[in-house]
C-alpha cells in the first residue's frame, strides 16, 4: 500500500496507544508518548495508526479492532509531524 505521497506504508500498522496515557504521569510514560509522537502516523478511514516497530510495541492492538479492514488498495495518509497532537487523553491530528 502507499500513501498519498508514493511512499510505501509499513504492513505493521497497529492503533495508536491509548493504554500508555491512563496512567500516572511517569517518565516511562513521557518516553513512550516520545516515541509515539516521533513516529510516521498514518489515517485510514478515520483511524490513527502507526508501525508497531517504530513505537516499540508500545501498541499490539489491530486495526481490525477499530472495524478496518485494510487492503493494499486501502487509502492511507500520512501525518505529517506538525500536524501530529497529544491532549492529555488522546493522540489526534490537526
Amino acid at each position: 500500500m502507499k500513501d498519498q505521497y508514493g511512499n510505501d506504508v509499513p504492513d505493521d500498522l497497529v492503533l495508536l496507544p491509548h493504554h500508555i496515557l491512563d496512567g500516572p504521569d511517569s517518565t516511562q510514560k513521557s518516553r513512550d508518548i516520545d516515541i509515539v509522537l516521533n513516529a510516521r502516523w498514518y489515517e485510514i478511514d478515520g483511524v490513527l495508526l502507526a508501525s508497531s516497530k517504530e513505537i516499540n510495541g508500545i501498541s499490539e492492538d489491530d486495526p481490525s479492532d477499530a472495524g478496518l479492514n485494510i487492503t493494499e488498495n486501502s487509502q492511507a495518509f500520512c501525518i505529517d509531524g506538525p500536524l501530529k497532537r497529544y491532549g492529555g487523553e488522546q493522540f489526534y491530528h490537526a
